[in-house]
């Protein structure tokens, strides 16, 4: 997992409306293949960390405390791993983010999935074994009714393929840094 004593620097994201702080090391996904307008990626390039912030149309019937557990099961299915091959377990919330409204809710959650990474078939078309890994995923939703809008914020980090019960039930140590420094700066982002 990510080094928790890297050094964090400001990142400006989606045109300098969100900044928040991460490891200096990330790169941008974007410089290297194509990133939806939505989302802001960003990559660690040495243990497979993802940082993932989206703009989403708000969910009005999903309630607050179910918000993460939909957006981890959502993210689940986009990366083909089956109910049997995921847990998630709701967090509380362990501080508050400044300048939001006060209809704003900030839910968190944390899981695992198994998923398979590479093709399944080689370039050649012959059929191969793909590799199954376990991704550790913290899962914040910042929710923003008066806007129509969530944002989504999750770290993925690669665990071992066998992971214990301590890999399993520990929240990332960098997550709580990287959401609790985000701020929305031009709240015209929202439309």
């Amino acid at each position: 997992m990510t080094d928790p004593s890297a050094p964090f620097v400001e990142r400006f994201l989606f045109g300098g409306a969100i900044a928040c702080r991460f490891p200096s090391s990330w790169l941008d996904v974007s410089e290297v293949r194509q990133v939806p307008d939505h989302q802001e990626c960003w990559h660690d390039v040495n243990d497979g960390c993802m940082l993932v912030v989206e703009i989403l149309e708000y969910q009005s019937h999903i309630a607050d405390d179910q918000a993460p557990g939909h957006f981890f099961r959502d993210l689940a299915e986009a990366n083909g791993s089956s109910p049997e091959n995921t847990h998630f377990q709701p967090q509380r919330q362990p501080f508050q983010l400044a300048n939001l409204p006060d209809t704003a809710r900030i839910c968190f959650g944390m899981g695992y999935q198994k998923v398979a990474l590479g093709r399944d078939h080689d370039l050649s078309g012959d059929s191969r074994e793909q590799e199954i890994r376990c991704i550790h995923i913290d899962v914040g939703a910042i929710r923003l009714p008066s806007v129509g809008s969530d944002i989504l914020v999750t770290l993925s980090e690669p665990i071992s393929p066998n992971p214990n019960e301590a890999d399993l039930s520990q929240s990332s140590a960098i997550f709580p840094e990287i959401i609790s420094s985000l701020q929305i700066r031009d709240w015209s982002l929202f439309g």
